[in-house]
């Protein structure tokens, strides 16, 4: 964590267009401080219910929405 961290940030600037920049940080802030108690909940009720199998094909297609959307 202690070089992953920093250099994702690091990345942002770079990724992001200088109009929403301000939104990607505060996006990026709220996705760590939500994930550490939210995210393992819902990771577990969704396994619990559809498997894994469900749930590393939902994963999968977030990924390909981000990549697609990226591409374009």
């Amino acid at each position: 964590m202690a070089f992953d961290n920093p250099s994702r940030q690091s990345l942002m600037p770079t990724l992001v267009p200088k109009a929403h920049f301000a939104n990607a940080v505060s996006l990026n802030s709220d996705h760590f401080s939500d994930g550490d108690y939210r995210r393992p909940n819902d990771r577990r009720l969704l396994i619990a219910r559809g498997g894994l199998s469900i749930t590393y094909l939902l994963n999968a297609v977030s990924f390909l929405a981000v990549i697609l959307r990226w591409s374009s």
